[in-house]
C-alpha cells in the first residue's frame, strides 16, 4: 500500500489551507496557534544548532587526525609498490607486473595530497621531500623493470639497489613528517576540547534562555487571552448589579475576544440608552402635562379677561351696524368705512380667540386695527407692509400679531407728534416664516429685554392679572406682550420663537416671530378648538 493512500492530497491541501487562513487572520486560533509555533520554532533552532556545533567540532578533530592517516595509507602504498617490484623481479610474474603498475597509479593519486607549495614550514618541507623522493623512487623502479624484462641483470641489480636506498630515506621521512603532523595535531586536539567545552557552556546558555523566552511567550499569551475575558466578567457583574457606566474594555485586538468585547459594550451603550430614553420621555410627558395644565389655565384665564371686555357683543355689533346703516344713509363714507372696521376687528377677537389662524388673518386683523388707529391721529405715523404671499397660509396661535402692533404704537410711539414709522415684513428664513414687526419710536432698554425673554411660564397669569404702563403689559382689555411670548412657546413648544431688537441710543424696536413652516396643528392640545 502505497503512502498516498494514508496520506491523501486532498486532505494534505486542506489541512494547509486551513494553517495558512488561521496564521492571516486574527483569530484565538492564532493567538494559541503562533506561541506555540514560536516556542517550537526556538527549540528546534536550538536542537539543530547543537547539533550542529558538536558535528562541526567533530568533523574539525577528524580532520585534525585525517593527515596522519592518509599518510599512513600513503606509506602503506609505497610498501606495497615495493613489494610488488620485488615480487617481478624475482620471478617476472605477469601477476606482479601488473599490481606493481595498479599499486603504482593508486600512489600517484596518493602523492596529491601532499602539500608541495615553497613555504618555510617543516611540515610542508618534508612533504616536498618526499614527494619528490617518490618520483625518483618511481623511477628507479621503472628502470629497474624494464631492465628486468630486458634481461639485463646488472642494470636492473643497480637501479633496485637505488630505489633501495631511496625507500629507506622515504620511510624515514614519512616518519618525520607523521611525527610533526602528530605534535601539531595533538595541540589542535587540545584546543578543540577547548572550543568543545566553550559550545556546550553556549548550548547550555542558549537553551537555558529558550526557555525562559518560551515561558515569558506563553505567559504573555495567556495574559494577552485571559485579561479581558476577567475585565469582561467583571463588568458584566458590574452591570448585573444595575451599574451602566462600565468603563469600555480596549483589547487592542480584532479577534473574536474583540468582538465579544465590542458586542458587549454595545449591548451596554445600547441598555444606557434605552434607559435615558424612558427617563427622558417619562420627563418630557411630565413637563407636557405640565404645559398642557398651564395652557389649559391660561386660556380660562384669557376667556375670562376676553368676556370681561366683550360686554354684550350682540348688542355691540347691533349698535354698530345701525351706526353704519346710519351713517351710509347720511352719505358719510368714511364713517361707514370706520364702523365696519370697527366691527371686524372686535368680530375676529370674539370669534377666533381660542382658535388658532392663519397668517392671512392676523395681517387682516392689523389693517383694521391701523384704519381705526390712522382715523384717530391722522399723520401722526406711517404704515407700510412687505409681504410674501407664499407665506400667508401658515399657521400660528390667534391675537399674536395685533398685540405687538399695538405694542409698537401705543408704547413706542406715544411719544411722537409727527414721522412715527411702523412696518411689517414676511418673508420665509429657512424652515421658518419670519414675521417682523419695525418701529422707529422710544425703543426698549436691555433689562426689559432680557425680562421679557426670560421670563418662565408659571408666571403668565401673574402677569396677566398685572395693570401697569410699562411696555411689558397694555393697559385695559389689551395682550400683554409677555403674554404674546408665553402663548407662542405654549403653542410651538420651543423657546426660540421671538426676537426682540432694540438700540436705546437711536431708538426704534424689532420684533421678530419665527414661525415653522412644518407646524402640525394636530400637535395643538385638545383644549385648543
Amino acid at each position: 500500500m502505497s503512502s498516498n493512500q494514508f496520506f491523501p492530497s486532498g486532505i494534505v491541501r486542506r489541512f494547509w489551507r486551513r494553517f495558512v487562513r488561521a496564521l492571516s487572520i486574527n483569530t484565538l486560533q492564532k493567538r494559541l496557534l503562533v506561541p506555540i509555533l514560536l516556542t517550537s520554532l526556538l527549540l528546534g533552532l536550538t536542537t539543530v544548532f547543537s547539533v550542529m556545533s558538536i558535528n562541526s567540532i567533530v568533523d574539525r578533530i577528524n580532520e585534525t587526525y585525517q593527515s596522519n592517516a592518509d599518510l599512513y595509507e600513503l606509506s602503506q602504498l609505497i610498501a606495497r609498490v615495493e613489494e610488488h617490484t620485488e615480487s617481478y623481479l624475482s620471478t617476472r610474474s605477469s601477476t606482479s607486473l601488473e599490481n606493481y603498475y595498479k599499486q603504482r597509479d593508486d600512489l600517484t593519486r596518493a602523492m596529491e595530497l601532499l602539500d608541495i607549495r615553497s613555504v618555510d614550514s617543516e611540515r610542508i618541507i618534508l612533504e616536498k621531500n618526499i614527494y619528490n623522493m617518490i618520483l625518483s623512487w618511481l623511477d628507479e623502479t621503472e628502470l629497474a623493470i624494464s631492465a628486468k624484462r630486458g634481461r639485463d641483470v646488472e642494470q636492473y641489480i643497480a637501479h633496485f639497489d637505488e630505489a633501495r636506498i631511496i625507500f629507506g630515506y622515504i620511510n624515514e621521512y614519512i616518519s618525520r613528517l607523521n611525527t610533526v603532523q602528530f605534535r601539531q595535531n595533538y595541540d589542535n586536539y587540545h584546543n578543540m576540547g577547548q572550543v568543545l567545552n566553550t559550545v556546550e557552556v553556549m548550548d547550555l546558555l542558549i537553551v537555558s534562555v529558550v526557555l525562559i523566552a518560551n515561558t515569558m511567550i506563553i505567559l504573555l499569551a495567556t495574559l494577552r487571552i485571559t485579561r479581558p475575558v476577567v475585565q469582561l466578567a467583571h463588568q458584566a457583574e458590574e452591570v448585573a448589579r444595575g451599574n451602566l457606566e462600565v468603563e469600555e474594555i480596549r483589547p487592542g485586538t480584532s479577534d473574536e475576544l474583540s468582538v465579544l468585547t465590542r458586542s458587549f459594550h454595545g449591548m451596554v451603550v445600547s441598555l444606557r440608552d434605552y434607559v435615558a430614553r424612558i427617563r427622558e420621555n417619562t420627563i418630557k410627558e411630565n413637563f407636557h402635562q405640565q404645559q398642557e395644565l398651564t395652557m389649559l389655565n391660561y386660556l380660562q384665564e384669557a376667556k375670562l379677561k376676553n368676556l370681561q371686555a366683550q360686554i354684550n357683543p350682540h348688542f355691540l355689533f347691533n349698535s354698530l351696524n345701525a351706526g353704519a346703516q346710519l351713517a351710509m344713509m347720511e352719505g358719510a363714507d368714511k364713517t361707514t368705512e370706520l364702523i365696519e372696521n370697527i366691527a371686524d376687528f372686535y368680530r375676529y377677537n370674539i370669534k377666533i380667540f381660542d382658535h388658532d389662524a392663519t397668517l392671512r388673518q392676523e395681517l387682516e386683523m392689523v389693517s383694521h386695527y391701523i384704519y381705526i388707529q390712522k382715523v384717530r391721529f391722522a399723520d401722526r405715523f406711517d404704515f407700510k407692509q412687505t409681504i410674501d404671499d407664499a407665506c400667508l397660509e401658515v399657521r400660528m396661535p390667534s391675537l399674536i400679531l395685533q398685540p405687538i402692533v399695538e405694542n409698537a404704537f401705543a408704547h413706542g410711539l406715544r411719544d411722537m407728534e409727527s414721522d412715527g414709522l411702523i412696518k411689517i415684513e414676511v418673508m420665509q428664513n429657512g424652515d421658518n416664516v419670519m414675521v417682523c414687526v419695525t418701529d422707529n419710536g422710544s425703543g426698549f432698554d436691555q433689562v426689559t429685554i432680557d425680562k421679557l425673554m426670560s421670563l418662565p411660564q408659571e408666571s403668565i397669569n401673574e402677569q396677566s392679572n398685572q395693570q401697569s404702563d410699562s411696555v411689558v403689559e397694555r393697559q385695559g382689555a389689551g395682550i400683554a406682550l409677555s403674554n404674546v411670548i408665553s402663548r407662542l412657546r405654549l403653542f410651538y413648544r420651543r423657546d426660540d420663537v421671538l426676537e426682540i431688537k432694540s438700540d436705546e441710543e437711536s431708538g426704534g424696536a424689532r420684533i421678530c416671530l419665527f414661525i415653522p413652516l412644518d407646524y402640525d396643528s394636530s400637535h395643538v392640545d385638545s383644549g385648543r378648538k
